[in-house]
């Protein structure tokens, strides 16, 4: 056969090959009646304002802050120019954390770090805001909150790939601290649900990836209850913070953008969501909103009509005067306003894959960083 036919027929088969493709593409998606959404020109320009405003200010905020934005940004694109914020915070609470690890017997120490962790102005990783009502839940719980703070703590440290070695060789310690049996009471309670569910899904993860323990089954259980009003004398949960902690047990089975999840094994929080998609549109928060749409995402459905109806109610909060989404009242400081903001800019971004980690050790910056052994 002449070349040139020999070759028109591999461009004909090529071209069958690349059409069959995509109407087998075109075809599923017909079939689970999603379709590709893409953003509108207005929602680029959104998520480059919010990207160029929080980037601008990056260092102007607290070392907690800095290292929220930078561990997102880099689990969605892999930069390693979101490295910096990382290493600092983790380096800061390293001196803390060896602390607690040579203090924790003392019950006057724990009682003092309690204290500093539910006062106001205290930075810690308890989520806790300004919320009088979480503070003074876990008042009652004693000193749980030192537990809770170095669980939370040490399981950044683990996911950045640096315990046990380094700065980071107290793990017998910590494990000693969150292996605290009061956690496995508290994760399941309904009163810490209904007020600190979405916090209480991320500490059930922190566990199992810790193995110290495996709640998740658990802790599912008891949220479902709380959900659908099964427990004997329920009382209505707070919509809000209903969704809010739904969202939470899925993004932290993602391990907070590592890695997607199926569908399938949470299909009662999708059923949920699903319902209820007016409710959360009209009913929650900016914040709540981002987190339902990065749920979806997670699960390989960012590009459905779906999310494109929680972006647009993303894009209807924006206020391109000030480049960000304010909070419902109005007010937009820039740090305080900083996770709305990135969860929206996730939302409208979402890539093809995640970046696990960062894994400091595999960056030299990290490694030049380590102290020298004599």
């Amino acid at each position: 056969m002449p070349v040139e036919f020999e070759n028109q027929g591999k461009n004909v088969r090529s071209q069958a090959t690349r059409f069959g493709a995509w109407l087998a593409l075109i075809l599923s998606l017909w079939a689970t009646g999603l379709r590709a959404e893409a953003l509108t020109e207005s929602q680029h320009a959104m998520a480059q304002s919010i990207k160029t405003l929080l980037e601008t200010n990056l260092y102007t905020f607290s070392a907690d802050v800095q290292r929220h934005y930078s561990e997102r940004l880099y689990r969605m694109t892999g930069k390693s120019l979101y490295l910096p914020p990382m290493m600092g915070y983790v380096m800061t609470v390293g001196h803390q954390l060896e602390q607690d690890a040579e203090r924790y017997k003392d019950a006057a120490y724990r009682k003092r770090r309690t204290e500093a962790l539910l006062g106001h102005e205290s930075a810690t990783c308890l989520n806790l805001g300004k919320s009088e009502v979480r503070r003074e839940l876990l008042r009652r719980w004693g000193d749980l909150a030192f537990s809770l703070e170095v669980l939370c703590r040490v399981n950044i440290v683990r996911s950045y790939g640096v315990l046990g070695s380094g700065w980071f060789d107290h793990q017998e310690a910590w494990i000693d601290i969150v292996d605290d049996p009061r956690i496995a009471e508290f994760v399941v309670d309904p009163e810490v649900i209904r007020i600190y569910g979405a916090q209480a899904a991320t500490f059930v993860y922190y566990l199992l990836d810790l193995g110290v323990r495996d709640q998740v089954a658990a802790f599912a259980a008891a949220l479902r209850r709380e959900v659908n009003g099964e427990r004997p004398g329920s009382q209505p949960f707070d919509f809000t913070l209903r969704i809010y902690s739904l969202t939470h047990l899925v993004l932290a089975a993602s391990r907070f953008y590592q890695q997607p999840v199926s569908r399938a094994e949470f299909a009662w929080v999708y059923d949920d969501f699903d319902r209820n998609l007016d409710a959360i549109i009209n009913d929650t928060r900016p914040d709540v909103i981002a987190e339902v749409g990065i749920c979806y995402a997670l699960a390989g459905e960012a590009d459905t009509p779906t999310v494109a109806r929680l972006r647009k109610a993303l894009e209807r909060s924006f206020r391109p005067e000030i480049n960000m989404i304010p909070a419902v009242d109005g007010t937009h400081r820039l740090q305080q306003g900083e996770h709305r903001n990135v969860l929206a800019l996730m939302l409208l971004t979402w890539p093809q894959k995640l970046h696990p980690g960062p894994n400091l050790p595999d960056f030299e910056v990290w490694r030049e960083l380590q102290p020298v052994v004599q």
